[in-house]
């Protein structure tokens, strides 16, 4: 699998630690930009001997776009390589389910949930046991994920940054890495500024400080470029890997790049 310049650098800033947002054009893959890091982490549980549970939530703002997504991811693990016992799992928990089916995410916690911002609210706010135990089993979250960042707006963006701010107390989520994906979020915004102001309303203000630190100006939007030659990825069974790719008598790979990956 190899992987274009924007997404490389949104796996550098996930293994930094650092919440990111990615402005890309449609059909530019910014799926991966958030998939890979998850799956790589889901990869390093298991290999370290870790408890089931769910370690990340992806939100849609539309049942479709989850559907839809769904049906890349099964197609994306199922092409992986990846023996059965390692491969993630994953569930679409937004309110299309039947009762047998949440109680089975319940009782079977998935890796990787697809949702949406009305249900997650739900899930936070309802006394029902099943759900409830469904909260329970993310615990410790480790990604929170918004798609199509820029639908947030007004009202319903300032429920959805609340909302953030809420599962992050009430999973005990410290660390949990919050990342943005927009196609439109960056026109007429050369110098991130309306990104800068997004991320910090959505993800709270720890993400302005840190994005300081990036190249140039307040700038945390990952933006488009062509493809970058860094070797193609590798999902092994200790986690990510990168096959390596020579040029002009010079190999990069992902352990020069980024040491701390579970590498084989």
């Amino acid at each position: 699998m190899n992987l274009h310049k924007h997404q490389d650098e949104a796996l550098g800033k996930a293994l930094q630690g650092r919440n990111y947002i990615v402005t890309t054009g449609t059909g530019s893959g910014k799926s991966l930009c958030f998939f890979v890091p998850i799956i790589d982490r889901i990869l390093k549980a298991r290999r370290a001997g870790e408890s089931r549970r769910t370690r990340a939530i992806v939100i849609y703002p539309m049942n479709a776009l989850a559907n839809s997504q769904r049906e890349e991811l099964e197609k994306f693990i199922e092409g992986c390589g990846l023996p059965d016992d390692l491969k993630p799992t994953f569930e679409r928990y937004t309110g299309q389910e039947s009762d047998a089916d949440r109680r089975r995410i319940a009782a079977d916690p998935p890796d990787i949930i697809l949702t949406n911002f009305m249900m997650l609210e739900l899930l936070m706010t309802r006394q029902d046991g099943v759900d409830r135990d469904v909260i329970g089993n993310m615990k410790g979250l480790a990604f929170l994920v918004l798609d199509e960042l820029h639908t947030y707006r007004g009202r319903q963006g300032a429920d959805v940054a609340m909302l953030v701010r809420r599962v992050r107390v009430r999973l005990g989520a410290e660390k949990m890495l919050c990342i943005g994906t927009s196609a439109t979020m960056a026109s007429g915004d050369e110098d991130g500024r309306g990104t800068s102001y997004a991320c910090c309303q959505h993800f709270s203000s720890e993400l302005a400080r840190q994005s300081s630190a990036c190249r140039s100006a307040p700038r945390i939007a990952i933006c488009p470029s062509t493809s970058s030659k860094l070797g193609p990825l590798h999902f092994g069974r200790s986690g990510l890997s990168r096959r390596p790719y020579k040029a002009r008598n010079r190999s990069l790979s992902l352990q020069s790049r980024y040491p701390n990956y579970a590498l084989q």
